[in-house]
């Protein structure tokens, strides 16, 4: 658990300010969801987001064995 919770922490703090980030956007209408830029601009975003999540687990979990001469 000592490897999991810092990445818990990290990317639900972030899921948060993202969410966060775009209701704000969509409230003060600086996104408009009817144009295909901004669709596309929340989607890349998003992600991104998820992709450093998961270059994030596979560092955490797979890389520190490859040391030990161990392959996924």
């Amino acid at each position: 658990m000592t490897r999991v919770w810092p990445i818990i922490c990290q990317f639900s703090v972030g899921a948060a300010l993202c969410f966060l980030g775009i209701v704000c956007g969509l409230r003060g209408r600086y996104f408009d969801l009817s144009l295909a830029r901004d669709r596309r601009f929340l989607a890349i975003v998003v992600a991104g987001f998820l992709a450093l999540l998961a270059l994030a687990l596979f560092f955490t979990f797979f890389a520190p064995n490859w040391s030990n001469g161990v392959l996924p």
